[in-house]
């Protein structure tokens, strides 16, 4: 069975790649560990799509701020993230009525442990908006996932592009 089959079902494409274990890659012994391991990030994204966090208040008296969120999270530590990405908006604001004039700038990072798995933020896929009451924004924030996998000795990656929503 080939192992792109696991992949394109999950939304992940498969790059040709010389990575080994020394890499810090995921090890996998077969195809259905394979297949869960692209399925759980699948899956990971789609859960982290239907919650939306809490708005973030402002600091009054800011001309520049920057907001960050957790956008995504593995929940591997009882509840908690082991990995996580953290999605981050610069603002523009004006000082007397701190009212948002325009989004400055868009960034996101993963964090915390996350052997063979990276991110890399895609500023021209991401989207953002005010609201109209100046006050508050959304951001869909895209970038790519890529994760090492050994299959049988042979490193592989597998990519995805992904994104995932805030508001401030």
């Amino acid at each position: 069975m080939d192992r792109n089959i696991f992949a394109n079902a999950t939304g992940f494409k498969s790059v040709k790649s010389n990575i080994t274990s020394d890499n810090g890659a995921i090890i996998v012994n077969n195809l259905d560990e394979l297949a869960a391991l692209l399925s759980y990030y699948a899956d990971l994204e789609n859960s982290a799509n239907n919650s939306h966090p809490p708005i973030s208040p402002f600091a009054p008296s800011s001309y520049t701020t920057v907001v960050e969120q957790t956008i995504w999270g593995d929940g591997l530590a009882a509840g908690a993230n082991l990995s996580w990405i953290t999605g981050v908006v610069k603002l523009k604001k004006d000082s007397d009525t701190n009212k948002i004039l325009e989004i400055v700038e868009t960034g996101s990072s993963l964090e915390g442990f996350h052997p063979g798995n990276s991110w890399v933020h895609n500023s021209a896929k991401t989207s953002y908006g005010i609201d109209s009451n100046k006050k508050s924004g959304w951001a869909t924030i895209a970038g790519t996932r890529t994760l090492y996998v050994i299959i049988g000795g042979i490193g592989n990656l597998f990519s995805k592009s992904e994104s995932y929503n805030m508001t401030f």
